[in-house]
């Protein structure tokens, strides 16, 4: 292994010889000590190896024989060396290149907040340029990450813990925020008034006066809880809180058409593909085709992103596809049921799912003009309480409801 270092290192090479005398050719070496290795004969031939600085030796040798030589290979450091002389400038550009790719990896490239809720992202990257971190600075330059994630703690007081990483090029500033008791919002005095006629069903009083109780009838305006509590001789006005639900009926006036329509899909298709630069699209295909006469169209547009930034450039795939509009009738009880549902979706639209609906009833019911006409009352349960401010009274006045 040794002696294969050094000859690589000193640098050898592999010949060809022929003639009628290489055995005394090769004694006359011995016994010049010239080493040769590597020694195979095919009929008149010889090859083998010499050092570099022994093959300039042969010269004398070859003539006192008559022996011919060729070279047919090279190996070693000085070969190698002489094939980057004769392309210096290669050389030079790749290691122009190895220095530069250092260098660019040496550099912070971008840096990643995350966690932050109620700190804004520009505001800890503010901070963090004033201790170095931003894009294009050198990663050796950098206070150890223990000291920089101290520094932005006392920066940043709305953060109970402050952690930073490099990976790569890139700086990630983790932040984990303070638990901050959410805070309430100041309220005025005043009553929980009743929405609308309705059957009280129940109540639940966290702060004033309850003024109904359940089953009690009681009319849009009504106080239901009071913001004024005490006796008489001392009252105090507060913040009425609670809940309040009740019975409510509601009369729809619904008409549904015996003939529906719809949209159907033929199948047929038209793709078009744009390239998007900032807010203009250039279309790169899809030409030729005529407009649907019914269509719907779907687009699915993508942008180039780089790291953490979006770049103004992109791509829009556009599918078109032919409909056409298919007539259909259906029976009254169909068209009763579907009348009945656009009730219920209006109601949960109004009072949200957690409305309750008791009890529907036709009142009328006709079919005019292909249209089936009805008139539904309903059952609803829901809150039925809204805010009343209570009104400030001059000094002396008592208060009142």
């Amino acid at each position: 292994m040794h002696s294969n270092i050094v000859s690589l290192v000193r640098g050898f090479v592999r010949l060809r010889v022929r003639g009628k005398q290489t055995e005394l050719l090769l004694n006359r070496l011995v016994d010049e000590h010239i080493m040769v290795w590597n020694i195979s004969r095919m009929n008149e031939e010889l090859e083998l190896d010499i050092h570099l600085s022994d093959f300039y030796r042969l010269r004398a040798f070859l003539k006192e024989t008559g022996c011919r030589m060729r070279v047919i290979a090279r190996f070693g450091v000085p070969f190698w060396l002489h094939r980057l002389e004769r392309r210096k400038f290669w050389v030079a550009g790749l290691l122009g290149f190895v220095l530069g790719l250092y260098m660019l990896s040496s550099l912070v490239w971008s840096v990643q907040i995350i966690g932050n809720e109620r700190v804004s992202a520009q505001t800890v990257r503010e901070i963090a340029a004033e201790q170095g971190i931003r894009p294009w600075a050198w990663k050796f330059l950098l206070a150890d990450l223990d000291t920089l994630s101290a520094r932005l703690m006392q920066r940043i007081p709305e953060a109970a813990w402050i952690g930073v990483s490099v990976q790569g090029t890139r700086v990630t500033i983790e932040l984990v925020e303070n638990t901050v008791p959410e805070e309430r919002p100041l309220m005025n005095p005043r009553h929980l008034v009743s929405t609308s006629d309705a059957v009280i069903t129940e109540i639940i009083t966290e702060q004033g006066k309850p003024m109904v109780r359940r089953n009690m009838r009681v009319k849009k305006g009504d106080i239901l809880i009071s913001g004024i509590i005490g006796s008489d001789n001392f009252q105090q006005v507060v913040v009425a809180k609670g809940e309040v639900k009740g019975l409510v009926w509601y009369e729809y006036e619904v008409n549904v058409p015996l003939k529906q329509s719809r949209k159907v899909y033929t199948g047929n298709k038209q793709d078009r593909f744009y390239l998007v630069f900032g807010n203009r699209a250039l279309q790169i295909t899809g030409y030729g085709h005529e407009p649907y006469a019914q269509e719907v169209k779907r687009q699915e547009r993508e942008v180039l992103k780089w790291r953490d930034y979006t770049l103004p450039f992109g791509w829009i795939n556009e599918e078109t596809y032919e409909v056409r509009i298919d007539t259909y009738e259906i029976n009254p009880d169909s068209a009763k049921q579907r009348g009945l549902s656009q009730v219920r979706a209006d109601i949960v639209a109004k009072f949200g799912t957690e409305a309750q609906i008791h009890d529907e009833k036709i009142l009328h019911e006709s079919i005019q003009n292909g249209k089936v006409y009805m008139k539904v009352l309903l059952e609803v349960e829901h809150s039925i309480s809204e805010e009343r401010p209570i009104v400030p009274l001059a000094a002396g006045d008592p208060i009142s409801d």
